[in-house]
């Protein structure tokens, strides 16, 4: 009796990894992607990208032609700081979905971080088409004056930025806004921006970096006053 149950609980355990490895199999392939999308994306909230673009690489054998992967791999990838590679994926997206209006905002937010005046040109461009999309419209007018400073533009950045100020307390907004005040020497106009974004985020390393650079603008202004 004995020797009986202990047999069939060998067979039992060797069966198991059997199960296993059927239960997997005999899944969708969409239920395999999306368990892998999910996975990544929780390693990205973690700031895991090198492990989420497995789960992704994964996700795209599994599902070749769901735009949701590409989109997600260029996230990762963007992280990475390869760009060129998360340009190329955010394109395959909107190749499989033309439509696909995140895609095109990460696309022009890539473009919006680099030094080409083409570049940023065609990111204004595409920015302001985004503007009547169902985006959210603080990322997008964000994007938008990021690429006007950069444009040598502080004046139409200001313009964007009161946009987004208008409707709600933004620290990208205002941190934004202080460093186009600054690169139109009003001082005191991006001091104010200042007060908003360390009231919005008192911690924020950003907006203490911003504080540092309008100290010594402001040192430097008085010195040329004083004739130093």
């Amino acid at each position: 009796m004995r020797s009986a149950l202990i047999t069939r609980m060998a067979m039992i355990a060797c069966l198991l990894p059997v199960a296993v490895i059927f239960s997997a199999c005999s899944q969708s392939p969409e239920v395999r992607s999306t368990k892998y999308l999910e996975a990544g994306k929780k390693l990205l909230l973690k700031r895991e990208p090198a492990r989420a673009l497995l789960q992704f690489k994964n996700a795209a054998r599994a599902t070749p032609n769901n735009p949701e992967v590409y989109y997600q791999l260029g996230m990762a990838y963007s992280m990475t700081k390869d760009h060129t590679t998360a340009v190329m994926a955010f394109r395959k997206a909107l190749e499989l979905n033309p439509n696909y209006l995140m895609a095109q905002l990460r696309i022009a937010q890539l473009m919006a971080g680099t030094n080409d005046k083409d570049l940023l040109k065609e990111a204004t461009d595409k920015l302001r088409e985004l503007l009547n999309s169902t985006l959210p419209n603080s990322e997008v007018l964000n994007t938008l004056a990021f690429a006007e400073l950069k444009l040598g533009n502080p004046g139409t950045a200001i313009q964007t930025l009161d946009r987004v100020l208008a409707q709600s307390h933004n620290l990208d907004a205002s941190i934004l806004m202080a460093r186009a005040k600054l690169s139109e020497q009003d001082v005191k106009g991006a001091e104010e921006a200042l007060k908003k974004a360390c009231a919005d985020e008192p911690e924020s390393a950003e907006a203490q970096t911003v504080l540092g650079e309008l100290d010594r603008k402001s040192t430097r202004l008085n010195s040329s006053h004083l004739g130093i």
